[in-house]
């Protein structure tokens, strides 16, 4: 979807029907942090998450709820390409590690503060891989990505100290790909979400 050309989505489409979300990017936040977290997302933050992104009601059928609130997730992607790279890129990023870094460089490039500001998810996600290069955040993620093969003695040096100062810190499950983690995070909010219906039956 250009974002030239279509407004940005306030709803998502299930089966015909139009459900009204809530498209705030602290919510994805929210979710994100919580399936990559040590302790995973609980059936009672799942329910509350679903319960905020659906504002005016869920859709009925667990499944498909789930499904609609993870495409606009993935911002109506099929796969997620962090920062126009490949899905077989590991995590670029963490957003509890390099919350103060975002925060600060959207307010120097922006003139956006995310304490304050409403922001579309998928505006959200744009702006965050477009930050001019001097940003704090970006600056994280050009030692995390640089290539330094072909590098001097003493500038190797320099991003090897730089990429473990700001080197993402697992779980210590895994480092995957984004692919993987796309995956894994659909089919464990699905399971989530499954359990929280079993709970009400």
């Amino acid at each position: 979807m250009s974002l030239l050309t279509r407004r940005l989505p306030r709803h998502v489409d299930i089966r015909g029907t139009r459900w009204p979300i809530d498209p705030d990017f602290r919510l994805m936040v929210e979710l994100e942090n919580a399936v990559t977290g040590p302790e995973g997302l609980s059936p009672e933050a799942l329910g509350g998450l679903l319960g905020r992104f659906y504002p005016q009601g869920s859709p009925p059928d667990a499944g498909e709820a789930v499904e609609g609130m993870l495409w606009f997730y993935r911002c109506g992607k099929d796969d997620e390409r962090e920062g126009g790279g490949t899905a077989s890129h590991a995590r670029l990023y963490d957003f509890e590690q390099d919350g103060e870094a975002l925060y600060t460089s959207f307010l120097h490039a922006f003139r956006v503060d995310l304490t304050m500001d409403g922001v579309h998810w998928w505006q959200f996600r744009r702006l965050m891989f477009g930050l001019p290069a001097d940003t704090p955040f970006a600056q994280r993620l050009h030692y995390r990505t640089a290539d330094t093969s072909g590098m001097g003695k003493e500038q190797k040096k320099h991003y090897s100290k730089m990429k473990r100062l700001f080197a993402v810190r697992e779980p210590a499950r895994a480092r995957e790909t984004l692919e993987q983690r796309n995956a894994r995070m659909r089919a464990y909010v699905e399971r989530r979400y499954a359990e929280v219906e079993r709970g009400t039956d």
